[in-house]
Protein backbone atom coordinates (compact mmCIF):
# COMPACT_ATOMS: atom_id res chain seq x y z
CA UNK A 1 0.00 0.00 0.00
CA UNK A 2 2.84 2.38 0.87
CA UNK A 3 4.56 1.55 -2.40
CA UNK A 4 1.41 2.29 -4.39
CA UNK A 5 0.92 5.61 -2.60
CA UNK A 6 4.59 6.52 -3.09
CA UNK A 7 4.46 5.69 -6.82
CA UNK A 8 1.29 7.67 -7.38
CA UNK A 9 2.77 10.70 -5.58
CA UNK A 10 5.91 10.45 -7.71
CA UNK A 11 3.88 10.29 -10.91
CA UNK A 12 1.77 13.27 -9.85
CA UNK A 13 4.84 15.31 -8.90
CA UNK A 14 6.53 14.50 -12.22
CA UNK A 15 3.40 15.53 -14.07
CA UNK A 16 3.08 18.76 -12.09
CA UNK A 17 6.73 19.84 -12.02
CA UNK A 18 7.87 18.21 -15.23
CA UNK A 19 5.61 20.19 -17.57
CA UNK A 20 6.54 23.67 -18.77
CA UNK A 21 4.08 26.36 -17.77
CA UNK A 22 2.02 27.75 -20.64
CA UNK A 23 3.36 31.28 -20.21
CA UNK A 24 7.08 30.56 -19.89
CA UNK A 25 9.53 32.67 -21.96
CA UNK A 26 10.23 29.69 -24.24
CA UNK A 27 6.51 29.26 -24.81
CA UNK A 28 6.01 32.94 -25.72
CA UNK A 29 8.85 32.93 -28.22
CA UNK A 30 7.51 29.74 -29.75
CA UNK A 31 4.08 31.33 -30.11
CA UNK A 32 5.74 34.34 -31.76
CA UNK A 33 7.55 32.08 -34.21
CA UNK A 34 4.35 30.25 -35.08
CA UNK A 35 2.53 33.53 -35.69
CA UNK A 36 5.47 34.85 -37.71
CA UNK A 37 5.48 31.77 -39.93
CA UNK A 38 1.77 32.16 -40.70
CA UNK A 39 1.84 35.90 -41.46
CA UNK A 40 1.17 35.37 -45.17
CA UNK A 41 -2.50 34.69 -44.51
CA UNK A 42 -5.09 37.31 -43.64
CA UNK A 43 -6.13 35.39 -40.52
CA UNK A 44 -3.01 36.20 -38.49
CA UNK A 45 -2.13 39.79 -39.31
CA UNK A 46 -3.16 41.39 -36.05
CA UNK A 47 -0.27 40.28 -33.82
CA UNK A 48 2.52 42.85 -34.22
CA UNK A 49 5.18 44.33 -31.98
CA UNK A 50 5.44 47.70 -33.76
CA UNK A 51 2.37 49.18 -35.41
CA UNK A 52 2.51 50.66 -38.91
CA UNK A 53 3.31 54.37 -39.20
CA UNK A 54 1.89 56.84 -41.71
CA UNK A 55 4.88 58.52 -43.41
CA UNK A 56 3.45 62.04 -43.55
CA UNK A 57 2.71 62.23 -39.82
CA UNK A 58 -0.99 62.69 -39.19
CA UNK A 59 -3.38 60.45 -41.14
CA UNK A 60 -6.36 62.67 -40.32
CA UNK A 61 -4.62 65.75 -41.76
CA UNK A 62 -3.88 63.83 -44.97
CA UNK A 63 -7.52 62.77 -45.25
CA UNK A 64 -8.80 66.31 -44.68
CA UNK A 65 -6.51 67.63 -47.43
CA UNK A 66 -7.37 64.97 -50.01
CA UNK A 67 -11.04 64.24 -49.45
CA UNK A 68 -13.62 65.59 -51.89
CA UNK A 69 -17.13 65.75 -50.53
CA UNK A 70 -19.34 64.03 -53.13
CA UNK A 71 -21.61 66.57 -54.81
CA UNK A 72 -24.67 64.30 -54.60
CA UNK A 73 -24.19 63.90 -50.86
CA UNK A 74 -23.62 67.66 -50.51
CA UNK A 75 -26.83 68.49 -52.40
CA UNK A 76 -28.83 66.06 -50.29
CA UNK A 77 -27.09 67.33 -47.11
CA UNK A 78 -25.90 63.86 -46.22
CA UNK A 79 -23.31 63.49 -43.47
CA UNK A 80 -21.91 60.43 -41.82
CA UNK A 81 -19.03 58.39 -40.58
CA UNK A 82 -17.39 55.69 -42.66
CA UNK A 83 -15.17 53.07 -41.04
CA UNK A 84 -12.67 51.61 -43.47
CA UNK A 85 -10.49 48.55 -42.95
CA UNK A 86 -7.41 47.84 -45.04
CA UNK A 87 -4.20 45.83 -44.98
CA UNK A 88 -0.73 47.38 -44.97
CA UNK A 89 1.67 45.01 -46.72
CA UNK A 90 5.30 44.28 -45.84
CA UNK A 91 6.45 46.91 -48.32
CA UNK A 92 4.01 49.53 -46.94
CA UNK A 93 1.54 49.36 -49.80
CA UNK A 94 -2.19 49.25 -49.12
CA UNK A 95 -4.55 46.48 -50.25
CA UNK A 96 -7.92 44.89 -49.36
CA UNK A 97 -9.64 48.22 -48.71
CA UNK A 98 -13.23 47.71 -47.58
CA UNK A 99 -15.93 49.61 -45.73
CA UNK A 100 -16.92 47.83 -42.53
CA UNK A 101 -19.44 50.45 -41.47
CA UNK A 102 -21.06 53.18 -43.51
CA UNK A 103 -24.46 53.98 -44.84
CA UNK A 104 -24.29 56.37 -47.76
CA UNK A 105 -22.78 54.80 -50.90
CA UNK A 106 -21.25 58.06 -52.19
CA UNK A 107 -19.43 58.65 -48.90
CA UNK A 108 -18.28 55.02 -48.81
CA UNK A 109 -16.80 55.29 -52.31
CA UNK A 110 -14.98 58.52 -51.47
CA UNK A 111 -13.53 57.01 -48.29
CA UNK A 112 -12.22 54.03 -50.27
CA UNK A 113 -10.76 56.35 -52.93
CA UNK A 114 -8.87 58.44 -50.35
CA UNK A 115 -7.45 55.38 -48.57
CA UNK A 116 -6.29 53.86 -51.86
CA UNK A 117 -4.57 57.16 -52.77
CA UNK A 118 -2.42 57.18 -49.60
CA UNK A 119 1.35 56.89 -49.97
CA UNK A 120 3.16 53.79 -48.74
CA UNK A 121 3.23 53.39 -44.96
CA UNK A 122 6.12 52.23 -42.81
CA UNK A 123 5.09 48.60 -42.21
CA UNK A 124 4.38 46.85 -38.92
CA UNK A 125 7.09 44.67 -37.39
CA UNK A 126 7.06 41.34 -35.61
CA UNK A 127 10.35 39.84 -34.38
CA UNK A 128 12.33 42.51 -36.29
CA UNK A 129 10.67 41.53 -39.57
CA UNK A 130 8.17 43.62 -41.55
CA UNK A 131 4.75 41.94 -41.61
CA UNK A 132 1.29 42.56 -43.03
CA UNK A 133 -1.08 44.32 -40.67
CA UNK A 134 -4.78 45.13 -40.65
CA UNK A 135 -5.64 48.79 -39.95
CA UNK A 136 -9.03 50.36 -39.22
CA UNK A 137 -9.67 54.04 -39.90
CA UNK A 138 -12.74 56.20 -39.24
CA UNK A 139 -13.47 58.99 -41.71
CA UNK A 140 -16.10 61.59 -40.77
CA UNK A 141 -17.97 63.50 -43.44
CA UNK A 142 -19.42 66.73 -42.08
CA UNK A 143 -20.78 69.59 -44.12
CA UNK A 144 -19.62 73.08 -43.19
CA UNK A 145 -22.28 75.10 -41.43
CA UNK A 146 -24.32 77.31 -43.74
CA UNK A 147 -24.04 80.98 -42.88
CA UNK A 148 -27.15 82.44 -41.33
CA UNK A 149 -28.09 85.96 -42.32
CA UNK A 150 -30.19 88.04 -40.00
CA UNK A 151 -32.27 90.87 -41.33
CA UNK A 152 -33.51 93.68 -39.27
CA UNK A 153 -37.30 94.11 -39.51
CA UNK A 154 -36.76 97.80 -40.35
CA UNK A 155 -34.82 96.83 -43.53
CA UNK A 156 -37.72 94.88 -45.02
CA UNK A 157 -39.98 97.97 -45.35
Amino acid sequence: MKTLLFCSLMILSLMFFGCKPKHSPESKSEIGRQTHNKIGTLNNIDAVELSPVFPEGDVDAYIQQHIHYPSIARERKKEGRVIVQFVINRDGSICNVEVIRGGIPELNEEAIRVVKSMPKWKPAFLINTPVRCRYVLAITFKLPPTPVTFRCPAETK
